[in-house]
C-alpha cells in the first residue's frame, strides 16, 4: 500500500496544505488516517478523490456543494467536464489520476485529445514535462510505487516512438545536417533522449540514433561510418571509474573534431576545457541551441 503525506497531496493537486486541512475540518472532504504518533497520512483512494474535487472546484463548484455529492455524482460531473475541451491544468490532473490507477485507456485518450487539439510538441510542454516535474520528487521520496514509474515511462516512450515514425522521411534539396545521438554509462535521461530524437527530426535534422549504454569505440565507429555534423548526448554518470569528461577527452583524443553537444550538465560543471564541446543544462536550452544552428 502506498501512503502519502499532506505535503504529497499539495504537490500532486496544487492545493495548499492549509486549505486541505480546512476542507477536512469543515466539509469532511477527506478523512486522513493517523500514525501511532498522530501524523496524518493518506492512501490512493484519497488522492483519486482529491484530484477530482480539485478539478470540479476549478470549474466553479463550491467545496460545500462538492462535499454534499456522492462519489458517483463527483465522477459523473468530472466525466462530463472531461468530455469537452479542458485546459492543460485539468488534463494534467486527469493524467495524474490515470497514472495512479494504471489506466492505459484513459491515459491514451487524454494524450491523443491534447495532441489533436494543440500538436504533439505542445502536448509535451503542456502536459508531459509538468507531469514529470510533478511526480519526480515523489518517486525519490518513495511516495509512488516503482510500477507507477514504469507505467509512465512506458506510455510516454510509446507515444514518442509513434510520433517519430509519423514524421516520415522529409525530402529536401539542401543536405540535412546530421546529428549522431547516443547515451553512455548510467543515465537518468532515457526519456529525454527519445524526446530529443523527435525534436531534432521535427526541426529538419537527420538523426542517427545508436542507442543507449554505448561504448566509446562504438561512438568512434559511428563517427567514421556516418560522418555526422554534430554529436549529441546527455551527461551521464560513468561506470568503471571513468567520469564523463574522460569520455569526452577520449573522443577528442581519437580525432573527433565535430561539435559535441552535451545536455543535462549539472550546475557548476560547465567549463571550456574542450573547444568543440558545448555543455548545456536543460532540454529546453538544448533545443533552443539546435534551433539557432538551424536558423529557426
Amino acid at each position: 500500500m502506498t501512503v502519502y503525506s499532506i505535503n504529497d497531496l499539495e504537490k500532486l493537486t496544487g492545493i495548499k496544505a492549509h486549505t486541505l486541512r480546512i476542507w477536512e475540518k469543515r466539509y469532511g472532504i477527506l478523512e486522513p488516517r493517523r500514525t501511532a504518533t498522530n501524523i496524518r497520512y493518506y492512501e490512493d483512494e484519497d488522492i483519486k478523490k482529491l484530484l477530482n474535487v480539485a478539478l470540479l472546484n476549478r470549474h466553479g463548484y463550491k467545496i460545500s456543494t462538492i462535499a454534499g455529492m456522492t462519489q458517483e455524482e463527483i465522477l459523473e460531473k468530472v466525466s462530463d467536464l472531461t468530455m469537452v475541451d479542458i485546459d492543460p491544468a485539468d488534463q494534467l490532473d486527469a493524467l495524474t489520476l490515470s497514472m495512479i490507477e494504471l489506466d492505459e485507456d484513459k491515459f491514451n485518450r487524454i494524450i491523443d485529445k491534447h495532441t489533436t487539439q494543440r500538436g504533439f510538441e505542445e502536448m509535451l510542454f503542456d502536459i508531459f514535462f509538468p507531469l514529470l516535474d510533478k511526480v519526480s520528487s515523489m518517486w525519490m521520496s518513495g511516495s509512488f510505487k516503482r510500477v507507477h514509474e514504469y507505467f509512465l515511462s512506458n506510455m510516454i516512450n510509446r507515444k514518442v516512438v509513434a510520433a517519430i515514425e509519423s514524421l516520415g522521411v522529409k525530402e529536401s534539396r539542401a543536405p540535412q545536417r546530421k546529428v549522431l545521438i547516443f547515451l553512455t554509462g548510467e543515465s537518468i535521461y532515457e526519456l529525454s533522449f527519445m524526446l530529443s530524437h523527435y525534436m531534432l527530426r521535427n526541426r529538419g535534422f537527420r538523426v542517427v540514433n545508436i542507442g543507449e549504454q554505448v561504448l566509446p569505440q562504438d561512438i568512434l565507429d559511428a563517427v567514421t561510418l556516418c560522418k555526422p555534423d554534430y554529436l549529441f548526448t546527455f551527461h551521464a554518470k560513468q561506470t568503471g571509474g571513468e567520469d564523463f569528461d574522460s569520455l569526452l577527452s577520449s573522443l577528442i583524443g581519437h580525432g573527433v573534431r565535430k561539435p559535441i553537444i552535451v545536455s543535462g550538465v549539472p550546475p557548476g560543471e560547465r567549463d571550456a576545457r574542450f573547444e568543440n564541446v558545448v555543455k548545456l543544462g536543460t532540454l529546453e536550452q538544448t533545443i533552443a541551441y539546435f534551433e539557432m544552428i538551424a536558423g529557426m
